[in-house]
């Protein structure tokens, strides 16, 4: 089996046991660059959340902010990426935690493979809803039963994916960090809010962070 082989069969174990897979890619010296193409995918789709939150649509053309995600989204990636590692690995230090620093970028990479499942789900939105998706005025939402009852199964998907991304996010960090798992739940809780503080207070930039 390659390399690239067992990178693909650790992110499919990664959805419903982070722990284990992240400390198999630990024990097995996975290089860094295998998991690349995850952080570039997590980054495209984080492109895509942050220009819905703006509604962006209502002001660009479709095609224009496709191009733009796909450009932005791969520098996005490797900075959140870093920013992630960062921050996770200096409060995981305050909690004792006792991850390198390759261990916590290597967790942290593992637990982007959500961006996947959110970057397939947008394409889908934006195959149903074209502009509306990233608008704030959907009329052709709004007065279809069928494309309204799609746009809240949308949202409901989301919420779920959102909600066990922190549940993979958290099961990684305490692997890496070699801690109880609640350590990595308060990790969590605590990181994902700073970014968001320290962006907004900062940079004057409102992210949607996760």
């Amino acid at each position: 089996m390659t390399g690239w082989q067992e990178t693909l069969k650790l992110m499919g174990a990664v959805w419903l046991s982070p722990r284990r897979a992240v400390r198999r890619i630990l024990d097995a010296g996975l290089p860094w660059f295998y998991l690349l193409p995850l952080v570039l995918v997590y980054g495209i789709s984080f492109a895509m959340d942050q220009i819905s939150f703006r509604n962006l649509a209502d002001f660009f053309l479709l095609r224009d902010l496709l191009l733009f995600s796909l450009l932005i989204g791969v520098g996005v990636g490797p900075l959140f990426w870093m920013i992630y590692s960062a921050l996770f690995y200096g409060l995981g230090r305050l909690f004792r935690g006792t991850g390198r620093w390759l261990d916590v970028q290597l967790g942290v990479a593992a637990a982007m493979v959500p961006g996947v499942a959110k970057l397939i789900l947008w394409l889908m939105q934006l195959a149903v809803f074209r502009e509306e998706a990233w608008s704030e005025l959907t009329p052709r939402i709004d007065y279809s039963f069928f494309l309204l009852l799609a746009y809240f199964f949308f949202i409901l998907l989301d919420a779920v994916l959102i909600v066990w991304t922190i549940v993979i996010v958290a099961g990684a960090l305490s692997e890496a960090h070699e801690f109880s798992l609640w350590k990595g739940f308060l990790l969590v809780l605590i990181g994902i809010p700073l970014i968001w503080v320290l962006f907004k207070y900062g940079l004057n930039i409102v992210l949607m962070p996760i």
